[in-house]
């Protein structure tokens, strides 16, 4: 089955400007599907994004962005987050670990937090009018911050309009998906309330088809 997974993903790489891995752990990311990924994101260039699974961070070592939840965060980095200070010890912890550019702990209704290499932790506030139904909020946010990063966007431009995204999710019932335009109208309105989506610090180049 890995064998298969490999054949389809190298027959399809050319075509990709970023990879997303959504880890349910069920088996289909294995160590070997990860060290492939890894070193072919790396000599390419291209993003590789990673929405972990808890109990299985040694996988990820290398990684672009790891996008875990506060529970995922705290077992990743055997320590609790009680305040502010102990969130930036575990954002610190997780990028020191495992090695990777940037990590996005998201915050449920606390909003997301961003950790970069040589910077400070970015506190990202939660957008959400209403708050319905929380099904898929983190598989949002990985998706639209993988896409943002394929669209050449840098990573805290990119984990901004993720947030966005999440918003529009939780305010729909069920599994919910954001739409184009409805993306662009809560990018539109986060603005008009004086939250300012943040200025391109300059992102990886998409390539030109």
């Amino acid at each position: 089955v890995e064998a298969e997974v490999l054949r389809r993903v190298q027959e399809r790489w050319e075509e990709v400007d970023c990879v997303l891995v959504s880890d349910y752990g069920k088996g289909v990311v294995t160590r070997g599907l990860m060290d492939f990924l890894r070193g072919e994101a790396q000599r390419d260039g291209k993003p590789l994004v990673v929405d972990p699974k808890e109990g299985r961070f040694h996988l990820y070592k290398g990684v672009t962005v790891l996008t875990p939840n506060t529970r995922e965060a705290e077992a990743a980095a055997g320590q609790r987050i009680e305040d502010l200070e102990a969130l930036r010890g575990v954002g610190r912890k997780l990028l020191g670990r495992f090695q990777c550019e940037a990590v996005l702990i998201t915050r449920g209704e606390e909003g997301m937090a961003l950790f970069r290499r040589r910077r400070p932790m970015v506190l990202i506030p939660t957008v959400a009018k209403e708050v319905y139904d929380v099904t898929g909020a983190g598989d949002t946010v990985a998706a639209v911050l993988a896409l943002c990063l394929a669209a050449g966007e840098d990573t805290l431009r990119a984990s901004a309009i993720a947030n966005c995204a999440a918003g529009v999710v939780v305010g729909k019932v069920g599994t919910a998906v954001v739409t184009p335009e409805e993306l662009r109208e809560a990018v539109a309105e986060h603005q008009r309330e004086g939250f300012s989506i943040p200025p391109s610090e300059g992102g990886r180049k998409p390539r030109r088809r």
